[in-house]
C-alpha cells in the first residue's frame, strides 16, 4: 500500500514537471511567433535616422568603448542563452572582409562569466560588452536576439533588423558603410522606413 502511494506521488510529480515544461515550450513558441509579426519587427529598436545615444562602456577585455564611434558601427545584440547567437559568435571570431573599417560592438546578456567566455572566442577587433540585467537591450528597445543596428559615420541609425550568421553581419557592416541603403540578403529581415508604408 505504501509503495503504491509513493509510486502515485512520484508519477504526479513527473506529470507536473512534464506539464510545466510543455507550457514553457508553448510560451516560447508563441512568443517567437508574436515577435515575428511585421508590426513587432517594426516596433523594435531605435527609430531609423535617429541619433545614437552617447555611451561610455567597457568591454570584456577591459577596453573603453565610446558610442557613437567616429567610424561606421554595427551594434549586435546577443545572449549566451540564444542558440542563433552561437553562429554569430563564430562569424565574429574572424569577421568578414566587408567589416573592415567598421566598429563591431556586441551587447551580450547572460551571466558575466558566460559572457566573458563567449567573448573570448571573438576576434580582438570585436568589442563585446556585458549587458548586465539586459539594461542595454532595454535602452535600445530590442525584444529579441540576435539583432543588429547599423550606424553610419554621421552617428545616425541607418538600418536595423533581426539577423543570423555571416549574411547578417555582412549586411549590418555594409549598411553602416554604404552611402545609400543596400538590399538585404536572404535570411536577414530588415526594417526600413519605406516598408512601414508598404506593410
Amino acid at each position: 500500500m505504501i509503495i503504491a502511494l509513493w509510486v502515485a506521488v512520484i508519477a504526479l510529480w513527473v506529470l507536473f514537471f512534464a506539464t510545466a515544461l510543455a507550457l514553457l515550450a508553448l510560451y516560447r513558441h508563441f512568443g517567437q511567433m508574436y515577435m515575428g509579426l511585421p508590426e513587432q519587427k517594426i516596433a523594435q529598436g531605435p527609430e531609423l535616422d535617429s541619433a545614437l545615444p552617447s555611451l561610455a562602456l567597457t568591454d570584456t577585455r577591459g577596453r573603453e568603448v565610446l558610442l557613437p564611434a567616429p567610424q561606421p558601427t554595427a551594434i549586435v545584440f546577443a545572449s549566451t542563452t540564444c542558440t542563433f547567437c552561437t553562429e554569430i559568435r563564430e562569424v565574429l571570431s574572424a569577421p568578414p572582409a566587408i567589416a573592415e573599417g567598421v566598429e563591431l560592438v556586441v551587447f551580450c546578456s547572460g551571466p558575466r562569466a558566460d559572457v566573458t567566455a563567449w567573448a573570448s572566442r571573438t576576434a580582438d577587433s570585436v568589442h563585446v560588452i556585458w549587458d548586465s540585467k539586459e539594461r542595454l537591450i532595454e535602452k535600445f528597445e530590442v525584444n529579441g536576439t540576435p539583432y543588429a543596428i547599423a550606424v553610419g559615420p554621421e552617428s545616425r541609425v541607418r538600418a536595423k533588423g533581426i539577423i543570423n550568421g555571416l549574411d547578417g553581419i555582412e549586411w549590418a557592416a555594409t549598411q553602416a558603410r554604404a552611402v545609400a541603403p543596400v538590399s538585404i540578403p536572404a535570411g536577414v529581415e530588415e526594417i526600413r522606413i519605406e516598408e512601414r508604408v508598404a506593410r
